[in-house]
């Protein structure tokens, strides 16, 4: 088990009155004994924080608004730029072995990333740019969004994590790029809309990667961009440097009410544990065994899927739309059908490797 006195906490960002104390006790009495660097901004009030070091950064400011404003989706600021440097900043002070960043707006309710840090030894060569995998939290399907694990918090070797964020800031040009840019994939920026070429994650893990394998940008266009080489150099991106956990294992929770969607269950487009798993099985070690209960999981999702097209079904013929209706109704129970195939495979595969 890994010493907390060799743990540094980077806790980076602005600093909320009310949030950000409740961060730095959740790290005292998770971590006991682990150093805290407070990275925020010039001119801030710490008066009263609990933190060993404190570092003032120079605002580097937001890079350009996120969306436009004939989007009506919010004045949002691009605020990649902010987090790397005060990330930076932070983890250039640390001179423990392991090092762990964490936002100012989350708390530690358990240490569960600690107990996955050694958990999965095998790695191949692909695309492997650490010494060590870093334990990180989910991200985007690779065939939905390449390159794009979840930078909310990350913990490893000292040394990986300032690999992961000594990276260059995003320039104005990509912050804006759509202003004066078409997307590659049409249909699939429909669920981005955003100015910037490279949505921030995406930015970070790709220029951690290019300093070893400058052809990750040969693959991605934008952040619309899905190509099948693209696809696979994520999945070992993920597979050889990343552990995926949920929230929920990782044991942080978010302190602002506007990301509590991140604990939400069957999120479509996010890259669940079982995924990044089975990435390791494909790209790591093929004979590590896939946990029964994952399985177990799949089938449960079966079900989920079944009851929802009886409920469709019941609900269409009660309003007397079911000739309307039939297609979304065979679409869900063709879905469900793939489901139960596919798991079917993989119990398979469980069963009599």
């Amino acid at each position: 088990m890994i010493d907390f006195k060799d743990i540094t906490v980077v806790v980076q960002g602005a600093v909320s009155p009310e949030l950000t104390p409740v961060c730095l006790q959740s790290v005292r009495q998770k971590l006991p004994g682990a150093g805290i660097i407070l990275s925020t901004w010039e001119g801030t009030d710490v008066s009263g924080l609990d933190c060993d070091t404190v570092i003032l950064n120079k605002d580097p400011g937001a890079v350009a608004p996120m969306y436009s404003a004939d989007k009506n989706l919010g004045n949002k600021p691009n605020n990649i730029n902010r987090q790397i440097v005060s990330t930076k900043a932070g983890l250039e002070k640390v001179t423990t072995k392991y090092a762990l960043k964490l936002r100012t707006d989350f708390e530690i309710r358990e240490t569960g990333f600690l107990q996955h840090f050694d958990k999965y030894p095998k790695s191949g060569n692909e695309m492997k740019i650490f010494s060590h995998r870093i334990v990180t939290v989910l991200g985007d399907k690779p065939a939905q969004k390449m390159f794009f694990p979840y930078d909310f918090i990350s913990f490893g070797l000292a040394k990986d994590m300032l690999l992961l964020w000594d990276v260059p800031l995003q320039t104005k040009t990509d912050a804006e790029w759509f202003l004066s840019h078409r997307p590659v994939n049409e249909e699939m920026y429909k669920f981005i809309q955003g100015n910037f070429r490279y949505i921030p994650e995406q930015h970070i893990w790709l220029s951690c990667l290019s300093k070893k394998f400058p052809q990750v940008y040969e693959t991605i266009e934008d952040c619309s961009d899905v190509t099948e080489k693209g696809v696979k150099l994520t999945e070992q991106s993920f597979a050889n440097n990343l552990i995926c956990l949920d929230f929920k294992q990782y044991g942080i929770h978010p302190l602002k009410d506007s990301l509590f969607w991140l604990y939400g269950k069957e999120i479509f487009h996010v890259q669940t544990y079982e995924e990044w798993l089975s990435l390791y099985q494909k790209y790591c070690d093929p004979d590590f065994k896939m946990p029964l209960r994952f399985c177990y999981e799949e089938l449960l999702q079966i079900s989920r899927y079944k009851e929802k097209f009886y409920k469709h079904r019941y609900a269409l013929a009660e309003k007397k739309k079911l000739k309307n209706k039939l297609g979304e109704g065979l679409k869900c129970f063709s879905y469900s059908l793939l489901i139960f195939f596919k798991s079917l495979s993989r119990l398979h595969k469980i069963i009599f490797r």
